[in-house]
């Protein structure tokens, strides 16, 4: 376990932002703007949680993550449990994203079932065939949070 754990710890840090995305299946594309694509590829990720659709979500992780893992359950089990306001956010605001040399660092604003308000910061990278893949993904509480609907209508 406290091998996982190091491998989580290292694996999702170190991020930054992302492309706009098309979605095709469970396929995308790298197209259009950075600020879609970003938010189209991990809102395709949590959607396949909030269905928990194992193999969809982790279909979205890169190379590097997926090989940390091996399965499809095993990811999802991580996510569940070390992860659960990503598993199932209650609200979801996604912030403004920084791009670097094919890596996207979108961070993202959302809330769980408690009402704690946290800041999910998803690392992407370009992958095989100009494919967005999360390669990271850590979380923290918000320290003085403003309200959602004001964050909206920024």
């Amino acid at each position: 376990m406290k091998k996982i754990n190091f491998l989580i710890l290292i694996a999702f840090l170190n991020l930054t932002s992302i492309c706009h995305a098309v979605a095709s299946g469970n396929t995308l594309l790298v197209e259009g703007t950075p600020v879609k694509s970003a938010q189209q590829v991990v809102k395709a990720q949590l959607k396949a949680f909030a269905a928990d659709d194992a193999k969809l979500a982790f279909s979205f992780a890169s190379p590097e993550i997926q090989s940390i893992f091996g399965t499809a359950e095993q990811f999802l089990e991580m996510v569940k449990v070390n992860y659960p306001v990503v598993h199932r956010p209650v609200t979801v605001v996604f912030l403004k994203p920084k791009q670097s040399a094919g890596v996207i660092t979108q961070p993202v604003r959302m809330s769980d079932t408690q009402g704690t308000e946290w800041i999910a910061i998803y690392r992407l990278e370009i992958k095989n065939k100009n494919l967005w893949r999360i390669a990271g993904c850590a979380i923290k509480p918000v320290e003085d949070p403003i309200p959602i609907d004001v964050l909206k209508s920024i």
